[in-house]
């Protein structure tokens, strides 16, 4: 299996990730993270952090580490979240920290937390992701072609 820190600029990207200025940081076997530094583009009418915008960050970090597994990937979508906002960003960069608990046949769980400069816990998630097709051997994506570019 390819060594999957090569592929970290690949991992999760797409046109939408690119657009909201989100950045994969981490993708180990059940564990991803997923950084975003808000800015004017991220507010909500009243001004603060948009909540879908974090919600953006937890969908993509547990889709991270369900989709990478200890010995190759199988592609996910999200059956289901429950996501407990805590507090408020203040503006400081954002941090979403997955952690997947069990993967199954059909499904993985996948826990979440939120944090803003690594200190205070934004929000946290449990995600429940669903495996779609079958187990890859190796990262399924080429450099020069993405599934919206098909």
């Amino acid at each position: 299996m390819a060594d999957i820190r090569a592929d970290l600029d690949r991992i999760g990207k797409c046109k939408f990730q690119d657009a909201l200025g989100l950045k994969t940081v981490l993708a180990d076997p059940g564990h991803g993270i997923v950084e975003c530094q808000p800015g004017a583009l991220h507010r909500n009418p009243e001004g603060g952090v948009h909540g879908g915008l974090i919600f953006t960050m937890i969908d993509q970090a547990a889709g991270t580490a369900a989709f990478h597994l200890e010995n190759g990937f199988r592609k996910v979508v999200t059956q289901n979240a429950s996501v407990y906002f805590l507090r408020a960003p203040k503006g400081g960069k954002l941090t979403a920290e997955a952690t997947m608990v069990k993967g199954g046949s059909h499904l993985a769980i996948v826990n979440v937390d939120v944090m803003e400069e690594g200190e205070r816990h934004i929000a946290r998630a449990e995600v429940s992701m669903y495996y779609m097709g079958e187990f890859m051997e190796e990262f399924p994506y080429s450099e020069d072609k993405w599934p919206d570019e098909e």
